[in-house]
């Protein structure tokens, strides 16, 4: 009886895994030619089966890799593999297969190698949204790169178990963004990035999850923001002055933060923008 034949993938995937360090090495140059020649070719386009095994490798390429500024040069190399795909559909197709294995393979990282997969994360979206920005920000490769993160991790009709990494991504979005470039952006294209979030947190029931989003994308944007900050003075100098008249000018023991209704505000502002005012509304005020 015959054996089953192992195809290209699975080789490289076990090659990738190998307990040898210069075979690791080699074998990622090996699959960046490979992947360059095949893509430029047309001949034999990737499918997600096809990604998902080299991801299994490249996972544990990683896995095995020691020393950090070693782990830092591998992750550039993996995710950068992705600019060796010449077509838009194996790119994404690329970062959502990552994404996935990533997912699945979540709650197996120990302790002592999550800060590694943390920046291995950060790397793998950076250089995608770089593939986007040399795309110019159009906005069919926006729509696509979203619509990988809707229909996967940020899907909140069907919830995903690693909530750690979700909690990850949300933490690095905005700040990977804004670094590759979103000064370029419009406030519509900008809007656009953030909308899987306003899906995501205006129906999810995950409070610890809503209340990281909130903080982490939500307030991150208004703090950092210009926009109306002299209608935001004026208005925490009016309440300044009326919890005064009321305390008789004498400050009580507890006081409410006077900017917590003027953050409310911004948010409701812009999720109305967003289209999921009524939802986000409710749950932000729950919060406070």
């Amino acid at each position: 009886m015959s054996l089953p034949k192992v195809t290209v993938e699975v080789h490289f995937a076990q090659r990738l895994a190998s307990n040898e360090k210069p075979t690791r090495d080699k074998t990622i140059k090996k699959l960046r030619l490979w992947m360059t020649v095949r893509s430029k070719s047309g001949k034999h386009a990737f499918n997600e089966e096809d990604f998902l095994k080299l991801w299994k490798g490249l996972f544990y390429c990683m896995w095995m890799c020691d020393k950090a500024v070693v782990q830092e040069e591998l992750a550039d190399n993996i995710a950068k593999l992705v600019h060796k795909l010449h077509t838009t559909d194996s790119a994404l197709m690329f970062f959502k297969t990552f994404l996935k294995t990533m997912e699945r393979e979540w709650h197996g990282i120990d302790r002592l190698r999550m800060d590694k997969y943390y920046m291995f994360i950060r790397r793998l979206f950076r250089e995608q949204l770089e593939f986007v920005k040399q795309n110019h920000w159009d906005k069919e490769h926006i729509e696509a790169f979203l619509d990988v993160l809707k229909q996967g991790l940020l899907n909140p009709t069907s919830p995903t178990k690693a909530l750690g990494l979700l909690h990850h991504i949300s933490d690095i979005y905005l700040e990977e963004l804004t670094g590759v470039g979103a000064s370029q952006l419009s406030p519509q294209e900008t809007l656009m990035f953030i909308d899987p979030f306003c899906i995501l947190v205006a129906k999810t029931r995950n409070k610890s999850l809503m209340k990281t989003l909130l903080r982490e994308i939500f307030e991150d944007i208004v703090v950092h923001s210009t926009v109306g900050m002299e209608e935001v003075l004026e208005e925490e100098k009016r309440l300044a002055k009326e919890q005064k008249e009321e305390d008789g000018e004498e400050e009580s023991e507890e006081e409410e933060d006077p900017r917590l209704p003027v953050r409310n505000n911004l948010y409701r502002i812009y999720i109305v923008k967003s289209h999921w005012r009524v939802e986000l509304k409710e749950r932000v005020t729950t919060l406070h």
